[in-house]
């Protein structure tokens, strides 16, 4: 049984449109380079999280015109230890070190010491990302969160993991996560009825070159507005 994840795109009119428009056309072109004002000056951008922000990330810089602090760890999650990381525990010297302005992070539900099925998963993760969010927000780090990209289309998830991917997705776009703005990469990756072609791994989570670019296309403009 699949249990599909579509989402109505909050960037189908408006300036949200042509935000979108701009980005896609940005990454059809090769060029993903946010215009910026000369006189405006980089902030110093960290992210934070899993595999998929990992090959976010290495697109970002290009995106943004600006340098950025690559942190992400594939694998891990909000709630440690996962691969032997505790995020928690880890920002203190992240933020002694980079000392960010604006933090992006992205998780996918990597949490597997409660079953994805259980009333507690989501209460629990949530808690872990909001503990990490209020870290950020202690040192007036800008934070954004991404909605995941998991595509639902040419996979067959389990009940279980299909339902973790569902809740964690509308979690994150219905700001249940306080003090952080919302990102949906889920959006501007299928913002249409019928899936994108060739932003998605066969996997269906994880994302493509083009994919990745895109998502860092929006995360610039999200940056830079």
């Amino acid at each position: 049984m699949r249990l599909h994840t579509r989402f109505p795109s909050p960037l189908g009119r408006g300036r949200g449109a042509i935000a979108l428009t701009a980005a896609a056309a940005l990454v059809l072109t090769g060029s993903i380079a946010v215009p910026r004002s000369v006189s405006a000056p980089c902030p110093r951008v960290m992210v934070i999280g899993d595999s998929l922000m990992v090959s976010v990330a290495n697109e970002l810089p290009g995106a943004l015109g600006c340098d950025v602090a690559k942190e992400a760890i594939s694998g891990t999650g909000p709630v440690g230890p996962q691969f032997g990381v505790v995020w928690a525990d880890r920002l203190p010297e992240l933020l002694q070190r980079v000392r960010p302005q604006v933090v992006v992070m992205h998780w996918l539900p990597n949490y597997y010491d409660v079953p994805y099925d259980s009333p507690a998963w989501l209460p629990t993760v949530a808690a872990g990302v909001q503990r990490l969010v209020d870290q950020l927000r202690f040192v007036h780090a800008r934070v954004y969160i991404a909605v995941p990209p998991v595509a639902d289309f040419g996979c067959e998830f389990n009940d279980a993991n299909a339902l973790a991917f569902t809740l964690w997705a509308w979690a994150v776009r219905a700001h249940i996560i306080r003090r952080a703005k919302v990102i949906d990469w889920r959006a501007a990756l299928d913002p249409g009825e019928d899936p994108t072609p060739g932003l998605h791994l066969p996997d269906c989570v994880h994302l493509t070159d083009a994919g990745a670019r895109l998502a860092a296309a929006v995360t610039a403009l999200a940056i830079r507005r």
